[in-house]
């Protein structure tokens, strides 16, 4: 299937049309701090962001990050609706190992694969995820190429409040949480658990697959602690912590059984030391542990990793300032040797931004000093015009790198009978990106409209054969735009994604990323009764890099309601992929393809006093 431009024309036209004729009552003030390191409005950013709430998770019955990130524009996932197993993460059509993931502004990631386990973190202990779209290393350092997912873990405020949620469904799906959460004007608190277990389907399908369940398990926990000393100090502490079992299907119908577990956890003293300067503290670590049984082996990837930070924010008359410094420590542990098995990694950062009259700007430069690498500095620069008071354009370029992972660098030579040896390259140089973007908001009252084009150049890309060489270079542009509107009980949501991802070298396609996707929803609230539902439209992709083996479109349909029973509690039901629809995200050899679920149905029963 082929999404047609005359058709998305179409929907775009159809959205202007409502736009007009509603009424225009409501401020798009959500504050955020990903993309700056500072507290801002979304209707201010200079970058293209999108941001998932509690209750958005929870309607949508989603069960991991995954699940999540699958369903927001810009994103697109390879996980087929099947809890925990492995995916890869496309934001903008670049590499999964070039979306940052952190947790509370704690990096996540394996440093042996060099990406980030989004399909493990339990969407249970999520209370917001902002995801920002576009290279953001002059911020974050290595790997924000593609974009940076930040995961808030729950928080708490009010009177003690404890809830729980009870979650059944198809293939034998069963999932509880626990939590209780609370707050006063000196202490705020928040303590979650959850389990998540399912017999799964068939990982693979296909003449050499086996045909049996492979199913999955989670146990998650997370808290929070904030205690505000006096006035503008406050210290914080947080945790989150997450040990799954996911089954796949192995050589001679072997079952593959991984065991994983991460700990990530925090602690941060703010202090507001005059009316104009703010000083973060930050100590923290996660710890990324895999384990997989195979039939005559055991793998193990054990990742841990710290953090320091020092961040001064400086709000002046001038515009605001940020300046910084950080130092992170890598140590990996595996099953087979390393020749290097740690590096610490020590970073500058600075930025400035600020508005005079109609004119906004935003600038930030980063320094990164990696052992046994080298040294990386990456910029960005934004500028932004508000036309009237509700519309507004912007525009940016910037640099951004990843460095090379472990594996990449280190891994000790292998070889075997009929493929030859492999190994790693310690001369490789990190991966480049250069990109440019432009961007238009409307934004009046409950509405809201964003158009954004990108130009992604990434050079030196990291090509495995026997051995890792910097020989990949790719461009990938595209543009996004997004509505989100509410009209008195209705409201709605649309997505279209453009994406023209290619390997400079041949001119093909990258395999597995969709040229055209357009996400649409729609929800109406009438007294207790919240209904709703999502359509996604995906169109072709390619396995393989010489553009040969074909997948075909695909469009989805998922539904939700939600009953509400009294102020406490709630009862949910989900239908995933109603219309059965059989489809392939990714091919393996053998006329085999990895499995994506058919419909599947899940009720919730919630109790959170309000």
């Amino acid at each position: 299937m082929n999404i047609r431009l005359s058709a998305l024309a179409l929907t775009v036209g159809a959205v202007s049309v409502t736009i007009d004729a509603v009424a225009k009552d409501a401020a798009m003030d959500a504050v955020v701090v990903t993309a700056t390191r500072q507290e801002g409005k979304v209707d201010e950013l200079l970058a293209d962001m999108t941001v998932v709430t509690r209750d958005e998770i929870e309607k949508h019955g989603q069960a991991t990050l995954s699940q999540v990130l699958a369903a927001t524009a810009g994103v697109f996932v390879t996980d087929g609706g099947l809890p925990g197993k492995t995916v890869a993460t496309f934001i903008r059509g670049t590499n999964t190992g070039h979306a940052l993931l952190l947790v509370d502004g704690v990096p996540v990631t394996s440093a042996t694969l060099g990406q980030a386990p989004f399909e493990m973190l339990s969407a249970a202990e999520i209370e917001r995820i902002e995801i920002l779209r576009g290279p953001a290393s002059s911020l974050y350092g290595s790997e924000a190429i593609g974009g940076v997912v930040q995961v808030f873990t729950r928080r708490g405020e009010g009177a003690p409040a404890p809830r729980v949620a009870v979650r059944y469904g198809s293939h034998d799906t069963r999932e509880l949480q626990a939590g209780v959460s609370g707050g006063s004007e000196s202490l705020s608190y928040a303590l979650s658990a959850s389990t998540l277990s399912t017999d799964g389907i068939s990982a693979t399908r296909g003449p050499a697959s086996n045909p049996d369940r492979d199913g999955y398990e989670s146990v998650s926990a997370s808290g929070s602690l904030q205690w505000r000393l006096l006035d503008g100090h406050e210290l914080g502490l947080q945790f989150l912590h997450v040990a799954d079992e996911n089954h796949t299907d192995g050589d001679l119908n072997f079952d593959n059984r991984t065991e994983g577990e991460i700990f990530n956890w925090s602690a941060y003293s703010r202090n507001r030391l005059s009316n104009w300067w703010t000083s973060t503290v930050r100590i923290g670590g996660t710890r990324f542990d895999s384990l997989t049984f195979r039939p005559s082996a055991r793998d193990r990837f054990i990742t841990d990793s710290g953090l320091v930070s020092w961040q001064n924010d400086l709000r002046t008359t001038w515009g605001n300032w940020l300046f910084g410094l950080e130092k992170q420590l890598q140590q990996v542990d595996t099953s087979g040797a390393l020749v290097v098995d740690s590096r610490s990694i020590r970073s500058a950062f600075a930025g400035w931004s600020g508005a005079a009259g109609a004119n906004s700007a935003q600038v930030n430069v980063r320094h990164d000093d990696i052992e046994g690498i080298g040294d990386k500095t990456t910029w960005s620069l934004a500028y932004g015009y508000q036309f009237t008071d509700t519309f507004r354009a912007f525009a940016s370029m910037g640099t951004a790198f990843k460095a090379p992972s472990f594996n990449d660098l280190y891994f000790p030579v292998t070889c075997f009978p009929i493929w030859g040896c492999f190994g790693g390259n310690p001369d490789l140089k990190p991966e480049s990106a250069r990109n440019r973007e432009l961007g238009m908001a409307w934004e009046s009252g409950a509405h809201s409209v964003k158009v954004v084009y990108f130009d992604n150049r990434i050079s030196d890309l990291i090509d495995w054969g026997n051995t890792p060489e910097n020989i990949g270079k790719a461009r990938i542009s595209g543009l996004t735009a997004t509505y989100l509107g509410t009209m008195g009980s209705w409201r709605w949501n649309a997505a279209l994604d453009l994406l023209d991802p290619r390997d400079e070298e041949t001119d093909n396609v990258l395999r597995r990323r969709p040229r055209e996707r357009l996400l649409t929803g729609v929800e109406y609230t009438t007294g207790p009764w919240t209904l709703g539902g999502q359509w996604t439209l995906v169109g072709e992709r390619y396995e393989d890099a010489d553009n040969t083996r074909r997948m075909g479109g695909y469009g989805l349909l998922d539904l939700f309601a939600r009953y509400r029973i009294d102020p406490s509690w709630t009862v949910e039901s989900q239908i995933k992929n109603a219309g059965d629809k059989d489809y392939a995200l990714q091919l393996g050899a053998q006329g085999t393809r990895f499995a994506t679920e058919g419909r599947t149905v899940f009720v919730v029963l919630r109790y959170a006093p309000r």
